[in-house]
């Protein structure tokens, strides 16, 4: 039976496995026709970082196919720098798309997925892949029950059951900051259980936010689930790693792509 660390770590390989699927030859389009030219300068800017970031990613990812024992040390590393070139990119598409700048300046990492957000619920930008952008509130996506022990099955991460399961945990790390952002501790009194409430009934989420949360988790909340050795074996974190690096990259490649059509609509 595996460990405890084990465990979480199988449900998150498991997690990341899924999210590579989903976004596999992911396109997004967009019925907006955004015809003036825009100030470059931020534009420029971001895709340079995003070029810079990507270069890097490889890197690390042909670091690690080499020797999978490297896969264990970048794989905590990973999803902040994957998260980063996508953040550049989004910035960027929400720029092109109705001139909303957010991504550029202060606060702009959750402006630009509040942005994504209204893009979706407005109907202005689509995913090939509905289950990508099928947006719900926490409340909704609480109800997802996970059968014991389904989530650690090898071949768990092709069911629809994984794909509400991602969200259910990234909903939850979404929680925790929020509970951390109005310093709740625990939902005891009747006060914190109805800020709760309207929080589940109000918030939302879709699987766009995986990156941005994963992010979060690892870079400011904890490493525990990666606590290389005892969560796995080198393969087992080069797995993880190409995975996340490989639904980063299309996720990243349908940004650009509708990047490049949205300059072009506004000859740019």
């Amino acid at each position: 039976m595996p460990s405890s660390s084990e465990s979480i770590f199988k449900t998150h390989l498991n997690y990341v496995r899924c999210i590579a699927g989903q976004y596999a030859g992911l396109s997004l389009t967009t019925p907006l026709t955004p015809t003036s030219a825009l100030s470059t300068t931020n534009i420029n800017r971001f895709k340079k970082l995003a070029d810079l970031t990507s270069k890097s990613i490889e890197i690390e990812l042909k670091a690690g196919s080499i020797d999978h024992e490297y896969a264990q040390i970048i794989v905590g590393w990973i999803p902040v720098k994957c998260y980063y070139r996508i953040y550049y990119l989004e910035s960027i598409m929400v720029y092109l798309l109705n001139g909303n700048s957010i991504g550029f300046g202060r606060g702009g990492h959750k402006g630009v997925r509040r942005a994504l957000s209204i893009l979706i619920n407005n109907n202005q930008l689509a995913f090939s892949n509905v289950n990508i952008s099928t947006q719900s509130t926490i409340a909704m996506i609480r109800t997802h029950k996970i059968a014991s022990g389904a989530n650690l099955s090898p071949t768990y991460y092709l069911t629809d059951d994984c794909v509400h399961s991602v969200r259910k945990k990234i909903s939850e790390y979404q929680e925790q900051d929020w509970k951390a952002g109005r310093k709740i501790k625990t939902y005891s009194t009747a006060a914190s259980r109805s800020s709760r409430d309207n929080y589940y009934a109000t918030s939302t989420l879709n699987l766009t936010d995986f990156f941005y949360w994963m992010r979060i988790k690892v870079n400011y909340k904890d490493l525990d689930f990666l606590d290389f050795p005892s969560a796995g074996s080198p393969d087992d974190a080069y797995e993880y790693v190409k995975n996340y690096i490989d639904g980063h990259q299309a996720y990243s490649s349908a940004l650009e792509a509708i990047i490049l059509q949205l300059k072009a609509m506004r000859n740019m």
